[in-house]
């Protein structure tokens, strides 16, 4: 009995490492597939009980996943980087003109300002530092629009894979979840607590911060364009992305933006923009971010390493995967603390001793 034991559990961890290896490409499609399962399967029943077909049923929420999440995004992205290419290529001719006005342009004011002055920097170093600059950022954008259209098959082969794991698991979600309980070797309070944590996680994580950063994207994009910034979608855009990882936000953009108005000489519409984003957007952010991303029952600093984890790792998904991870690893942890109690208190006993 003892070698059948071995034989099978060795053929499981040689056919489970395979199986790791040819589907290791395809975690973070099957990941964001369960996260929208979790968040779209009360529109997914509520669709069972009005077409009385469950495949039809499944078939509609992962067009509504399209039209509500995926395709919107996408359209952003373009719109995003049409503008960005436009931003730079102006800044570029910007800078280029600062260059060209010498000391009766910004340089001036610059040289004249004296915290400036003492930085002992002359005019041919501005120029130098200011061509150098516009090199890279030209050579970053470049190198962004080149990605991207690298990046397009394999981004149209994601969705195509997460929308159909999706249907799937919005058609089986029962079964194939009871499957992997009967294989967990937990009581059954427990595979509940992994469950429920993963739920939670899943939609504080994309409801509060999806909320959240579109709320404060909106304000600092506004407050940008009355201040005379262009490409409004750019910005927004941008500050969503930092609105969404804890203790960064939007003030990332909007502050900087205040810098810039004060140093080319407008001082109060400057100030009054960082007033508005600290009165304003801030504000915004300390009501809503407690109820909204916080009710996943994650400490913080972990929910802002797991987030930047999350998008190196998984890309832009990774804002929900990674904290998801996180809270399951939390909660294992938990779980190791009960099972393992009598262990533990043995251990430090001796310790103490």
């Amino acid at each position: 009995m003892t070698f059948r034991r071995n034989f099978l559990l060795l053929a499981l961890l040689i056919t489970g490492a395979l199986m790791y290896n040819m589907l290791a490409g395809f975690l973070v499609p099957i990941l964001n597939a369960a996260v929208f399962a979790t968040l779209f399967s009360p529109v997914h029943e509520r669709l069972v009980k009005l077409v009385r077909q469950p495949a039809l049923a499944a078939l509609l929420t992962c067009l509504l996943v399209v039209l509500i999440l995926i395709g919107p995004i996408y359209l952003v992205v373009d719109v995003v980087a049409g503008q960005a290419v436009s931003f730079f290529k102006l800044a570029a001719s910007r800078v280029q003109q600062i260059i060209d006005l010498g000391d009766a342009g910004l340089l001036g004011k610059l040289r004249a300002n004296p915290f400036v002055a003492q930085l002992l920097i002359d005019q041919e170093a501005w120029s130098q530092t200011l061509r150098k600059v516009t090199q890279q950022a030209g050579a970053f954008v470049v190198a962004i629009v080149d990605e991207a259209a690298h990046q397009i098959f394999l981004r149209t082969a994601n969705i195509v894979i997460t929308l159909f794991t999706l249907f799937y698991l919005l058609l089986q979600g029962p079964a194939i979840r009871q499957a992997l309980s009967d294989l967990i070797p937990l009581d059954e309070s427990s595979k509940e607590r992994l469950i429920e944590r993963f739920i939670a996680v899943s939609r504080a994580t994309v409801t509060g911060s999806l909320l959240l950063g579109g709320i404060q994207a909106i304000l600092g994009a506004v407050a940008l364009w009355v201040c005379g910034f262009g490409q409004p979608v750019m910005w927004a855009f941008v500050m969503f992305v930092c609105a969404i990882v804890p203790m960064v936000g939007a003030w990332l953009v909007l502050y900087p933006a205040a810098i810039y108005l004060i140093v080319t000489g407008q001082v109060w519409l400057g100030i009054g923009l960082m007033v508005y984003g600290a009165a304003v957007v801030g504000t915004v952010d300390n009501l809503l971010r407690p109820r909204l991303v916080r009710g996943a029952g994650l400490h913080d600093l972990l929910i802002f390493f797991t987030t930047l984890g999350g998008l190196g790792l998984f890309g832009p998904m990774g804002v929900v995967t990674g904290p998801i991870l996180g809270a399951l690893f939390v909660t294992l942890l938990e779980i190791y603390q009960v099972e393992f109690d009598t262990e533990l208190k043995q251990a430090q006993g001796k310790l103490m001793s």
